[in-house]
C-alpha cells in the first residue's frame, strides 16, 4: 500500500504542475467552406497544390503558458495523414475523405503574414509563452495525393484543432476549424503558367562593395526580369485567376519577398539572399488573395524581378560566394 500511495502522490503533483497555462478570450469554432475548381488531369504530379483559400479567423483565445513547465502546443485532426505524400515545405498531408485529394492547413501560432507554416498533428513545446498578438488568418491548401482523383468522392469534413496544454477541454482549446468541400468543379484542363526562357535564372555577379553601396532591398545592377506566360483554354477565359508565390527555401526574417541563401558551406555567400519583387514592391509569399488576373484571356504575361539582397549593414557580416533561391508560382481559377 505504501508504494501505491507514493505513486499516486507523484501523479497528482505532476498534473498540478502541468496545468500552468492561463487563458483570455473564447475558443473559436470555424466552418471553412471551399467550393474549388480543380484540374483532374492525371499528369499533374502527386504533392501538387490543387487549390488554396485564405480565411480570417477574428479573435480567438490567447494563452500565457510556461516553457519551464514544458507546457505543450497540441494540434489534432479527425482524419489521418496520407501515407507517402508530402505537401508544402515537405510537411504531412491529411485526408479529406476524397480519394486523391488531401489537405494542409496553416499553423495558427507559427505563421504570420508572408511566412506560413503548415500545421503538423502532434504535441510540441509551446513556441512562445504568450500569444497576445495572434495572426488572425488561416489558409487551407488542397493537395493532390493520387494520380487519379475520385471525382465521385465526398468530403468527410475533417476538423483540425489547436490547443495549449489540453486540447480535450474547453479551457485549452484555442481554435478549431471544420474544412468542408462542397460543389467541387472538376476540369480536364486549366490555365497554365510557364517562364519565358529557362526555368533557371542566373543573376550577373556583383562586387561586394557594390552590394554594400546600395540600400538594402534597393535595385542592384544585377536585377533581372522574370516573364511568366499564363495561357488559358477557352473554358477558362473570362474568369478570375488567382496566383501566389510559394518559397521553396527559408523565408528571410528581414522582410517580404526575400529567400535566404539555400547554399551552405565554404563556397556559399553569407548573409546574402534573393529578393523577388513585382512593380518594385517585394512580393508577399503565400498570400492567395493579393495577386489576381480579373479577366483571363488566352495569353497574358506576369512580370516579376529577382535581385540580390544583403541581410546586414555590417560589411564584415557579408562574405563572397554563391547564392541560390527557389520559388514556385501557383495559379488557380476562382
Amino acid at each position: 500500500m505504501k508504494k501505491i500511495f507514493l505513486l499516486l502522490s507523484l501523479v497528482f503533483v505532476y498534473c498540478d504542475a502541468f496545468a500552468a497555462c492561463t487563458y483570455k478570450g473564447d475558443r473559436k469554432l470555424l466552418n471553412l467552406v471551399l467550393s474549388p475548381k480543380i484540374t483532374a488531369d492525371p499528369s499533374i504530379p502527386v504533392g501538387t497544390v490543387l487549390y488554396s483559400k485564405k480565411y480570417g479567423t477574428g479573435d480567438y483565445k490567447t494563452f500565457s503558458c510556461s516553457k519551464i513547465m514544458n507546457d505543450q502546443y497540441i494540434i489534432d485532426s479527425t482524419t489521418p495523414q496520407v501515407t507517402g505524400v508530402a505537401g508544402l515545405q515537405g510537411k504531412p498531408v491529411y485526408e479529406t475523405g476524397i480519394d486523391g485529394i488531401g489537405f494542409q492547413v496553416s499553423d495558427i501560432l507559427n505563421s504570420k503574414n508572408g511566412s506560413l507554416t503548415p500545421a503538423v498533428v502532434g504535441s510540441t513545446q509551446i513556441p512562445f509563452e504568450n500569444s497576445n498578438d495572434n495572426y488572425q488568418f488561416i489558409t487551407v491548401w488542397l493537395i493532390k495525393t493520387k494520380a487519379i482523383i475520385d471525382t465521385d468522392g465526398k468530403s468527410s469534413n475533417p476538423k483540425v484543432s489547436f490547443g495549449a496544454n489540453n486540447i480535450m477541454v474547453n479551457d485549452g482549446l484555442l481554435l478549431a476549424a471544420t474544412i468542408s468541400l462542397n460543389n467541387i468543379t472538376y476540369k480536364n484542363t486549366s490555365c497554365n503558367i510557364s517562364v519565358s526562357g529557362p526555368n533557371k535564372l542566373i543573376l550577373n555577379k556583383i562586387e561586394k562593395s557594390t552590394l554594400m553601396s546600395i540600400p538594402r532591398a534597393g535595385i542592384t545592377p544585377s536585377q533581372k526580369n522574370i516573364a511568366m506566360n499564363v495561357d488559358c483554354p477557352t473554358g477558362s477565359q473570362g474568369g478570375t485567376l488567382m496566383y501566389w508565390f510559394n518559397p521553396l527555401g527559408n523565408v528571410s526574417a528581414s522582410g517580404d519577398g526575400i529567400i535566404d541563401n539555400m547554399l551552405t558551406g565554404s563556397t556559399a555567400a553569407k548573409n546574402v539572399g534573393i529578393i523577388f519583387k513585382m512593380n518594385n514592391n517585394p512580393v508577399v509569399f503565400h498570400d492567395v488573395d493579393k495577386y489576381k488576373i480579373a479577366h483571363a484571356e488566352a495569353h497574358q504575361t506576369v512580370n516579376i524581378t529577382a535581385d540580390y539582397y544583403r541581410a546586414s549593414n555590417n560589411v564584415a557580416d557579408i562574405t563572397n560566394g554563391s547564392v541560390k533561391a527557389m520559388m514556385e508560382v501557383v495559379i488557380q481559377e476562382e
